[in-house]
């Protein structure tokens, strides 16, 4: 039988590997509503890090383009000519027949960034993420794209001693757009940064849509001579990129509220696009038709009561469990753009069901272990029938006593199973005459143990005497049968001319002995893998 040590190793293996499973099915566990809330928190501190790296992606992209040459003096020229313009030339100026170089220079510049990001993304991968240690992601990179709004204005003195900022190229949608016209008068921030030549963030409503955009001054030789503005549109591709750094179960909205500006509605609500979250729709009619309490006792809200920096649990609607909290990215006078972060509860609570799949796996361990356990008694209990069987057989060969020490010789770490059987051959008076008519089942096992005590019964000159009596050709010839058929069975133990003739001659002194023959003669046999010689014997 297969050693009890073997046993209790695989019992032991299966314990460990089961109480290592079960352990990890432990501690997936439901999160608590206050590991929610503070999963939430951090989830914000996370979200405002981006966000403050998609800033700084944008303050560099801002950046370039401010210190593109070929930009500030195209812009220059055009500003220089605005400013000795006849009437009539000012009108030639609205339909767009100055600002070429402006709008060639636009272009250049978004497709270099294009280039570039294009180049930074297949060195560093799509999933790099902006801050974290391993990431080699420059920030200006952040959006994974280009900026795709890109506007110049020049400062234009007015009668009034003001400047105006009067558009005079659109790189966006790559196609000149009605330079000539003032934006400073409707739009506060380009007023904001004329006044002040500073630099600031703002949401630019242009061409029917929301854009977080960057507007800043242009100088040459020390004297203002324009603006740019550089933005990334609110989509839910800021959602995408937000929530790519996050865990599964949490998801992120954008907001945009523009009570004043013509836009498709109040509120809009930017979600994820990937195939794993819910459809922006979707989220938007859960959020419209839910209501919200945090965990003090004040009434339930709608979503669009929501305030700030407090964590939300929805406590009617359809759709699951979930929290969310609110934070205000960025607002003007017109706009405000809010960040709202979704910890999804069902999706934490997914992970207390994997313990089905861990018991399944338990039970697939613990069966297929059983069976290797089984498999290996069974070729166990064969191996050693077969050396039991051969140990008897070699005894009753031997003609010696068929007793404990006999078999525990032949047998060798098999004959445990004797336990404390002493077994005797029963003997018969005419045991000799039996044996001369018996030998025709005699074989020989060169391999047992008492043939390998001849290799130390004979002196060197013995077997020189033995090889100079014998007939070598016959003996050279049942050697070479002998050694192919070991090799064919996969019979490696070493055995050599010599090892060989030494056994082969004390078994033919015995065999002559035993049947009172006067000359044998062998051929080679197979049984059950074993390698045995079947002595043919020749009377007197």
């Amino acid at each position: 039988m297969i050693k009890i040590k073997s046993i209790v190793f695989c019992a032991l293996l299966f314990g460990a590997l089961t109480c290592a499973l079960l352990f990890l099915a432990e501690t997936t566990v439901v999160p608590s509503a206050n590991e929610i809330e503070t999963m939430n928190q951090r989830t914000q501190e996370a979200v405002r890090n981006q966000l403050l790296g998609a800033e700084e992606s944008l303050i560099q992209q801002s950046q370039s383009l401010s210190l593109d040459a070929k930009f500030a003096s195209e812009l220059a020229e055009v500003r220089e000519r605005l400013l000795s313009a006849t009437p009539s030339e000012l009108k030639q100026q609205s339909k767009n027949t100055w600002n070429a170089g402006v709008f060639s220079s636009l272009l250049d510049w978004r497709e270099s960034r294009a280039s570039t990001i294009s180049r930074n993304l297949n060195q560093t991968g799509q999933n790099a993420a902006i801050g974290s240690m391993t990431s080699q992601m420059p920030t200006a990179d952040w959006w994974h794209k280009a900026p795709n709004l890109a506007l110049a204005f020049a400062t234009v003195p007015m009668k009034s001693g003001e400047l105006s900022a009067t558009l005079i190229a659109n790189g966006t949608k790559g196609k000149d757009l009605q330079g000539g016209k003032r934006y400073d008068e409707e739009v506060a921030s380009l007023r904001r940064v004329i006044e002040t030549q500073k630099a600031e963030f703002d949401l630019f409503a242009w061409d029917g849509k929301m854009y977080f955009a960057r507007i800043s001054p242009l100088f040459k030789s020390g004297n203002l001579i324009g603006l740019s503005v550089v933005g990334m549109e609110l989509s839910n591709d800021l959602s995408d990129r937000l929530e790519s750094m996050l865990r599964d179960e949490i998801k992120i909205l954008v907001v945009y509220s523009s009570p004043k500006l013509g836009t498709p509605g109040k509120r809009v609500v930017y979600a994820s696009t990937s195939a794993n979250k819910v459809a922006g729709d979707d989220i938007k009619k859960v959020l419209d038709g839910s209501r919200f309490k945090t965990s003090s006792d004040d009434a339930p809200k709608r979503f669009d009561e929501i305030a700030a920096n407090k964590v939300y649990e929805k406590v009617s609607g359809k759709g699951g469990d979930y929290q969310l909290s609110r934070f205000v990215w960025t607002w003007n006078e017109n706009a405000q753009a809010d960040i709202y972060t979704y910890v999804d509860i069902d999706m934490s609570k997914a992970e207390i069901r994997r313990i089905d799949k861990i018991i399944v796996i338990v039970c697939l361990v613990g069966f297929v272990l059983a069976l290797i356990i089984i498999l290996a008694s069974i070729n166990s209990l064969q191996n050693r029938i077969q050396y039991i069987r051969k140990g008897f057989a070699d005894a009753m060969r031997s003609g010696s006593p068929l007793d404990l020490e006999v078999l525990s010789t032949l047998m060798g770490e098999n004959a445990d199973v004797l336990g404390n059987v002493n077994v005797v051959r029963e003997t018969d008076p005419n045991e000799e005459n039996a044996a001369e008519e018996d030998w025709s089942n005699l074989m020989v096992d060169f391999d047992d143990a008492q043939n390998a005590k001849s290799d130390k019964e004979m002196t060197n000159d013995e077997i020189e005497k033995m090889k100079h009596d014998s007939d070598m050709q016959e003996a050279q010839k049942l050697f070479d049968e002998y050694m192919k058929a070991r090799q064919e069975n996969d019979i490696d133990t070493p055995m050599d001319f010599d090892c060989f003739m030494r056994r082969l001659h004390r078994n033919v002194v015995k065999i002559k002995e035993t049947y009172h023959c006067e000359e044998v003669h062998f051929e080679v046999h197979v049984s059950d893998g074993n390698v045995l010689l079947k002595p043919k014997i020749v009377k007197k």
